[in-house]
């Protein structure tokens, strides 16, 4: 799917437990378009662009380097799961 990758960051900290947690932050909106729109969702206006969702690449902080430009559009193929919008991320195809 193509994203606009707002922003992209890395994170390491130490839990309570003592466990190492890294990866990557990726802030994503899910449109390509970035203008302003407006539509109606069960009889609501929404106008402006939708807030972005973020993504923890978990365990993976060397994959900032495949987000060399951003903000930038990138084709990714992520498997979301759970509410937290954790992600395994499986590749990067294109970058424009």
């Amino acid at each position: 799917m193509k994203v606009l990758v707002l922003s992209a960051k890395t994170y390491e900290f130490t839990t309570q437990t003592g466990e190492r947690s890294c990866g990557v932050t990726l802030w994503v909106s899910d449109s390509e378009n970035i203008e302003p729109q407006e539509k109606i969702v069960r009889e609501q206006i929404h106008r402006g662009i939708e807030p972005p969702t973020k993504i923890s690449i978990i365990g993976e902080p060397e994959k900032i380097e495949l987000f060399p430009i951003v903000p930038a559009i990138y084709e990714l193929e992520l498997n979301l799961r759970g509410k937290f919008k954790s992600a395994e991320f499986v590749c990067t195809l294109d970058g424009e």
